[in-house]
């Protein structure tokens, strides 16, 4: 069973879920604005990704746990009679509670209001806008550089060999860029 860590709004929890604990919490069914901010990312990967965009395999085995009513609204089906949550919830700081757990994902502070938690999480979105958009501009360049190279080392008389050089190069350098794990 895949084990994840999640962080919110850059603090990374101290404990690991699984799939079904992160359901239970009632994690999916908050709305856009509460999930920015929120990552995710398997414990044997080093990056994270923001949760709406993450791809769960999990997802596939529970997608029949939902259905559409007559009106097109999705509703999610109770697959346990007890549908017991183990006490765990995502509260308004969009912070993960375990009441039965000695160990919370961050430490609350009474001091947090709904606008400094709102601004932080603007403020990561938009940071994360900027690191794709940084990523996007590298992409654009490496490219840029590597094809050229590759066409200049063409047109000169390298053979294949020495035209993939640069090809393999924007590949790892792209691998880097993104993030890609194998």
């Amino acid at each position: 069973m895949n084990q994840y860590h999640i962080r919110i709004d850059g603090e990374q929890s101290t404990d690991s879920y699984t799939y079904q604990e992160l359901v239970d919490m009632g994690l999916f069914e908050l709305d856009a604005d509460s999930l920015n901010g929120i990552e995710i990312k398997k414990t044997t990967k080093s990056n994270f990704t923001p949760l709406k965009s993450y791809c769960f395999p999990e997802r596939q085995s529970n997608e029949n746990s939902y259905y559409v009513d007559e009106y097109g609204q999705i509703h999610r089906r109770n697959i346990s009679p007890s549908n017991n949550h183990n006490g765990s919830y995502v509260d308004e700081f969009g912070q993960i509670v375990r009441p039965n757990s000695s160990s919370s994902t961050s430490s609350n502070n009474s001091s947090n209001s709904t606008n400094s938690s709102s601004s932080n999480s603007n403020n990561t979105a938009s940071s994360e806008g900027w690191k794709i958009f940084f990523k996007v501009l590298g992409t654009i360049i490496v490219l840029a550089i590597g094809i050229s190279i590759a066409i200049a080392i063409a047109n000169a008389g390298g053979g294949n060999f020495l035209v993939g050089i640069p090809i393999v190069a924007v590949y790892w350098i792209l691998k880097l860029i993104w993030g890609w794990d194998d």
